[in-house]
């Protein structure tokens, strides 16, 4: 997850952190040390509701936990019960409300409060460029539930003229609140919000200049106010300094006393009692600077700025504990742990905890690959960044949920492929000591699901994620730098030996997006962008024995509007390629549709299937059967995302748009920045792999809905069935399989009584019952399918004429037939 917030319990025991589509409760240890108690993922373990909550906060009896929710697909509060002895939460009730609003274009600043007596629970927004509110609640203290009061907004006659600050603290006495930051011509100042004691609203704000910070903007800052009143403490990065204040705690006023010139001072804690004040600078490194307060002056005294160094970082948030024994640091990526001592002040060394140390499904953040094993048990996320690495999960089968089995770190990853016989896993890295690129091999133990290193390559710079096997996974293709690299592929180890090296500039190809492989395996295409920004479609004449490359032709596509975006398919048939696109300035992406000719590979234009407010087409998928391509587009944001279902016409290749999916409506979400899609051996369940993690689709295919046949006849296959080949006898007058041949096409049934995909073989043997070519070798759905025969060999050599059989093995069921070629 990316985190948002972090808070404590009152007596110190737990802390509570959140971030995209999580929750988490950690127990503090007698050492100082945190361990995770708790971890609540969306949609996972029965536990939903949670979608990007931004703040949390704890009641100051302990016994609830609030947190705002402002993901734009359901705006709420979550209310939690504590439990005080343990710290486990509980979800107890959703409250509704369209303050709740993230306005995340604006860039917000945001923070949960509660008075300190816990009957009033503050929410403050304040979204850059707009006025923001500040919203008050009032909390039933026996059962949690929170009701607002009051919201404030600039104008209110008891706000007057004043933005709504972007920083906020309240007094200990819980008379005063101290706004600052800047907002419009309102820089440089403090804002003192006067909080009625009765009704816990606001009814009155007055200013202070800053008179030091006159004419400056209050960007990037803090307010704190001590532990004991007396004292308010300013800081900002730009302005580098730290400003000092005595508190009047009559009348909430402000006077100042000092300032100090901190680099990039931002981050404050102040100890319990007052005493100790940390402020997060940078002088060539970051470290905390201590200060000692005197009690009778208020006054601060340095004792030391380079008091502990820091891994660079930009906290969130920096908090105190309420027993003063650590301080607590949150970025995005990481909580930062440090120990303190409670009579000196003096810190030990941090600690981190990561991403990857919170459990549940934390190790999805930045997911851009998943695959699914063989038989459909295990289902395998790809994600880059500090959590990078292939994290394993077991499928249920039934009904799709995911359970966490392992992570396997590999840093920066990039992307990842997986081999047609789904047992081996191709990943491409880009480590952050290394200028060049690592591609690593792996194998899956089918038991456990267990991934093992194999082999790994070093070399070239990352520019393009492009991957392909042959259909019978003898060869792999990828394109980790300029150049397109041809490796043979020993389908039982799955290690790679390279023997081909294409490099794009000498064929006028720019960076490629994708690659297919025709069913029949004679043509490679190759889908990318150029630097002027018009999309390739490049064809390459395939040695289906050993898999070497041979350049064609090419086509630009488009205009500069266009750019390529990452997918490109093939029907089972062969007869039709799709290429998905991206119009990045008209928001217009789209999926081009080409007729193929099988003989020559060549691709004439059959149209294209467009959509509209949309950046790129991200990924596609077609069934097996050919009747539906599942499309993804996205370009970032929570309204943006698109997952649609289309319905194939497999004679003409066109597309009609069946469903659409937007992330943020009717109840669609875990879409952010979708980058790829996989289907479920049984295409019931679709899995996309997206910046925030994996959201799961049902396809609602059933096993009859799967099967509908090509030429709609109504019965539908119960038993294996193999049709006689047509056209028989059929001619093969050429000697090349490069340039195509007379072919002929053998339809097959595959029963649907089982719901989960089967391994189905078909295979041409000669009168002596040697095989002499495998058209189909791998897992299939009931349904009618058909393959294409051209009367070549597995080494691409013309066969004589004369009688075959034809071979059609699914389990235990074998059905067997001629066919006669003729010359």
């Amino acid at each position: 997850m990316n985190f948002n917030d972090i808070t404590c319990s009152p007596d110190g025991k737990n802390v509570y952190v959140c971030g995209l589509y999580t929750i988490a409760a950690l127990k503090v240890e007698a050492n100082g040390s945190l361990n995770i108690l708790q971890v609540l993922n969306n949609d996972y373990n029965g536990f939903k509701g949670v979608y990007n909550p931004s703040d949390v906060a704890v009641s100051p009896d302990g016994r609830y936990l609030y947190a705002v929710d402002i993901s734009t697909t359901d705006r709420k509060m979550l209310v939690f019960t504590r439990d005080i002895d343990t710290g486990s939460i509980e979800l107890i009730e959703i409250i509704q409300d369209t303050v709740f609003t993230s306005q995340s274009a604006a860039g917000p600043y945001h923070e949960l409060l509660f008075s300190p007596e816990g009957k009033y629970l503050y929410w403050l927004n304040s979204p850059y460029g707009t006025s923001g509110a500040l919203n008050v609640f009032e909390c039933n203290l026996e059962s949690g539930h929170a009701t607002r009061i009051q919201t404030s907004r600039k104008g209110d006659s008891h706000f007057g003229d004043f933005d709504i600050p972007r920083w906020l603290a309240i007094s200990s006495d819980g008379k005063h609140f101290y706004g600052g930051g800047d907002h419009h011509a309102h820089f440089a100042k403090i804002l003192i919000l006067y909080r009625n004691l009765q009704h816990g609203g606001i009814d009155s704000v007055k200013s202070h200049d800053i008179e030091s910070w006159r004419g400056e903007k209050w960007e990037r800052g803090s307010v704190t106010v001590s532990p004991d009143g007396e004292a308010l403490y300013l800081a900002d990065v730009f302005l580098g300094e730290l400003l000092v204040f005595s508190r009047n705690r009559l009348n909430g006023e402000v006077e100042q006393l000092q300032s100090f010139s901190l680099n990039s001072a931002r981050s404050l804690a102040v100890s319990p009692n007052s005493a100790h004040i940390y402020v997060k600078h940078y002088d060539r490194q970051s470290y905390f600077a201590i200060f000692a307060k005197d009690s009778d002056t208020e006054e601060l005294t340095l004792v030391n700025d380079k008091l502990l160094q820091l891994n660079d970082g930009n906290p969130i948030q920096t908090l105190m504990s309420p027993t003063g024994d650590a301080i607590y640091m949150l970025d995005e990526k990481r909580l930062t742990v440090i120990r303190r001592d409670t009579v000196s002040g003096s810190l030990d060394q941090p600690y981190y905890l990561t991403q990857n140390d919170f459990g549940g499904t934390d190790r999805l953040h930045a997911s851009r690959a998943v695959k699914i094993s063989q038989d459909g048990r295990f289902l395998y996320v790809a994600a880059r960044h500090e959590d990078a690495g292939i994290t394993t999960f077991e499928r249920d089968q039934q009904n799709g949920q995911l359970s966490l089995r392992e992570h396997l770190p590999l840093e920066r990853l990039w992307t990842m492929s997986i081999s047609p016989d789904r047992r081996h896993f191709y990943a491409l890295s880009l480590p952050h000591n290394l200028p060049i690129n690592n591609l690593t091999v792996l194998a899956a133990d089918s038991l456990s699901g267990k991934l093992n290193i194999v082999q790994q390559f070093t070399g070239g710079s990352l520019n393009s994620t492009a991957m392909a096997f042959s259909r019978e996974g003898t060869n792999f293709y990828c394109n980790p730098g300029t150049s397109l690299l041809v490796y043979a592929r020993d389908p039982a180890s799955g290690r790679l030996v390279q023997q081909q090296s294409l490099v794009n500039a000498d064929y006028g190809l720019g960076t490629p997006s994708s690659f297919a492989i025709s069913p029949d395996g004679l043509h490679f295409y190759w889908h990318g962008i150029r630097s002027s920004d018009l999309q390739q479609l490049a064809t390459f004449v395939r040695d289906p024995t050993i898999g070497t490359l041979t350049f064609v032709n090419k086509q630009e596509l488009g205009s500069t509007l266009t750019a390529a975006a990452r997918a490109l398919q093939i029907s089972p048939d062969g007869r039709f390629v799709y290429a998905s696109t991206a119009e990045i300035f008209v928001d217009a992406p789209g999926i081009l549709i080409f007729r193929r000719n099988a003989q020559s590979g060549e691709l004439t234009s059959a149209g294209k299937f467009e959509f509209e407010a949309l950046c790129e087409m991200r990924d596609l998928a077609i069934s097996a059967d050919g009747l539906m391509i599942y499309a993804l587009a996205g370009c970032g944001g929570y309204s943006s995302p698109m997952m649609a279902v289309l319905r194939r016409d497999p004679e003409s290749g066109q597309l009609t748009l069946e469903k659409q999916f937007r992330s943020g409506k009717e109840g669609v979400y875990g879409m952010f920045d979708p980058e790829d899609l996989t289907l479920s051996p049984d295409e019931r369940f679709l899995y996309v792999a997206d910046l925030g993690g994996v959201a799961t689709f049902a396809t609602g295919r059933s096993a009859t809905r799967i099967t509908e046949k090509h030429d709609n006849r109504a019965t539908l296959p119960k038993t294996l069935q193999l049709e006689q080949n047509y056209p028989n006898p059929f001619s093969s007058l050429s000697t090349s399989a490069t340039l195509g041949a007379s072919t002929t096409t053998i339809r097959y049934e595959i029963p649907v009584a089982s719901k989960q995909a089967v391994p189905v073989e078909l295979a041409i043997y000669n009168l002596h019952g040697r095989l002499v070519r495998t058209l189909v070798n791998e897992l299939k759905i009931g349904g009618r399918y058909s393959a294409v025969w051209n009367a070549f060999d597995a080494h691409g050599k013309p066969v004589p004429s004369g009688l075959y059989f034809y071979r059609l093995k699914s389990g235990d069921s074998v059905i067997t037939r001629r066919l006669l070629l003729v010359k």
